[in-house]
């Protein structure tokens, strides 16, 4: 079924041999490679043969969900459940364009901003649709002919990425912060988990 195929873009082939050794490329590998920077690894065991990511916790619970309300055709439900899965299937790629926000304004490189702008091409269309002004703020702090990576700086490009989560009914704890552990704080200076606003 189509559902089965959602399932297969996301997770990839490579998975198949082994996940705890091959996490593949595509949004699963992605979700995976960025807890551990974050400070987003579930603290869950009872699959850590398969995950160790929260938002990939979330998004093969949301999967299953689906999948289980198939056979009553329980299609209105299912819609729901298609659009949480949307919503966390940004949580990577957010995280992916906070960290060479950072490295590509801290470190200069043409591989980070070629990472930068890889990431938040990707989300772009995504933060556009809920804020032009986030949407225009990502993408001038990020494009890749630059001449200073990040023009506005990593905090102020990532307080306005920050500004749209709400909208993208994502939260902070989701994203979490791009781990450094020579501060006293466990963060990169700037780059701390954020707090949700009220709604």
């Amino acid at each position: 079924t189509h559902w089965d195929e959602a399932v297969a873009f996301y997770t990839g082939s490579a998975t198949l041999s082994d996940p705890t050794t091959n996490i593949g490329v595509f949004g699963y590998g992605v979700g995976e490679k960025k807890c551990p920077l974050f400070g987003t690894c579930t603290a869950s065991s009872a699959n850590s043969a398969l995950y160790k990511s929260a938002v990939n916790e979330k998004v093969l619970s949301l999967f299953a969900s689906g999948r289980d309300m198939q056979s009553g055709f329980q299609c209105t439900d299912m819609e729901a459940v298609k659009e949480s899965l949307v919503k966390q299937f940004a949580v990577p790629l957010v995280q992916g364009t906070m960290q060479y926000l950072y490295l590509a304004d801290t470190a200069p490189s043409e591989k980070y901003s070629a990472e930068l702008w890889s990431f938040a091409s990707a989300l772009l269309p995504l933060v556009d649709h809920y804020s032009i002004s986030a949407g225009n703020s990502l993408k001038a702090n990020s494009y890749i002919t630059n001449t200073r990576a990040v023009p506005n700086g990593y905090v102020a490009a990532k307080a306005s990425l920050e500004s749209v989560y709400s909208a993208m009914g994502i939260t902070c704890a989701d994203i979490g912060g791009w781990k450094d552990s020579s501060t006293t704080s466990g963060y990169a200076t700037g780059m701390e988990p954020c707090t949700d606003s009220s709604p």
